[in-house]
């Protein structure tokens, strides 16, 4: 018995392999669609596009950073120019004893003058410019105050250790203007002297 194949056009019942882009009929009578898998040129651009994503992500936190670390600008103190080191030659209707006049100190550190201020021919108060200063507290420690107490206006008082008298300081313009009482002077009072001091230089 000689077998006659069928002409190559006729389907023989065995299943050809499905192209990638074929239709085919399955058994349920539904019609679905072969995906074929992603050639390798399409995944090197995802993989490209990923890369190019985690690149701008870290950019992007980097300034975040940057912004958050860098230091707030802090305004700048506006420079003041200290007071002259002359001593007035009258305040409030005291008069300086030129002959009592005492500089100490140099440009390369504080500067200190001083003078007997006398009023009807005695001695009143003790007269003092320092500079440079920070702060009228810290002028009158080094000027030997000590139990010293703010005073109001500013202004700070003690006692000076080595002569046991009252002592006032203010502070204007880097400058310390102390006030030592010669005649028992309360704090109130060396206070006031040493505001129209200031306002003398």
């Amino acid at each position: 018995m000689t077998v006659v194949p069928p002409p190559k056009d006729q389907p023989t019942g065995i299943h050809e392999p499905i192209e990638d882009d074929e239709w085919t009929e399955l058994e349920t009578g539904e019609t679905t669609r072969i995906t074929p898998p992603l050639s390798g040129f399409k995944w090197w651009w995802i993989l490209l596009g990923v890369g190019v994503l985690l690149i701008v992500i870290g950019a992007i936190s980097t300034l975040l950073s940057a912004l958050d670390d860098e230091p707030a600008v802090q305004p700048t103190a506006t420079a003041t120019s200290a007071l002259p080191m002359e001593l007035p030659t009258r305040v409030d209707g005291f008069t300086k004893d030129p002959s009592s006049v005492k500089a100490l100190g140099s440009e390369d550190s504080v500067r200190t003058i001083s003078a007997r201020y006398t009023k009807g021919g005695q001695p009143v108060f003790l007269g003092m410019l320092s500079q440079p200063e920070s702060d009228a507290k810290s002028a009158l420690t080094a000027a030997g105050g000590v139990d010293l107490a703010s005073s109001g206006n500013g202004a700070w008082c003690g006692v000076l250790i080595d002569r046991q008298v009252n002592a006032c300081s203010v502070w204007r313009n880097q400058t310390a203007i102390i006030v030592i009482g010669l005649t028992d002077q309360d704090y109130p009072e060396l206070v006031s002297i040493a505001v129209k001091f200031s306002e003398a230089v």
